[in-house]
């Protein structure tokens, strides 16, 4: 039973029968640390095998795998997928900096543990904000910071 004018979650094609803004936000949260915590796991334990030096293919294959599974989730949607607002060198770009951060990760677990590298990764969301507010002129409460 659907509650009038609130659609179902759509998450990669599929309509789940959970409705209103926080349930969906529930799921969605919940979902993401389910999907991080395996995904930490997995790699900390390839990371921890005798003899694995391929931490760059690997993070370059999982940032193809996650543009490739974008494309598919937003055709599903009914959205060109290559068509785009800005140029397509702008997103390139994004994408190889952003991947180059995700190599770097990568290679520090070779010298460090996987807590180490999420307390360092998660530190970006300050030059983020910053970011934000020079560049965008965004402004943020205390709470926030």
């Amino acid at each position: 039973m659907m509650p009038p004018g609130d659609p179902p979650l759509d998450i990669l094609g599929m309509s789940l029968p959970i409705y209103g803004h926080r349930p969906q936000m529930a799921a969605c949260a919940a979902g993401l640390v389910v999907s991080f915590g395996i995904h930490n796991l997995l790699q900390e334990y390839i990371f921890s095998q005798p003899g694995f030096k391929f931490g760059t293919f690997m993070t370059m294959h999982e940032f193809f795998f996650c543009a490739v599974m974008a494309g598919y989730e937003r055709t599903l949607a009914g959205e060109r997928v290559l068509q785009h607002s800005r140029r397509l060198t702008d997103y390139l770009l994004l994408s190889l900096v952003v991947m180059g951060s995700g190599v770097a990760g990568t290679m520090a677990l070779s010298h460090v543990n996987m807590p180490v590298k999420v307390v360092f990764k998660s530190a970006k969301l300050l030059p983020t904000m910053l970011a934000g507010y020079f560049v965008n002129g965004r402004s943020y409460g205390a709470h926030e910071w």
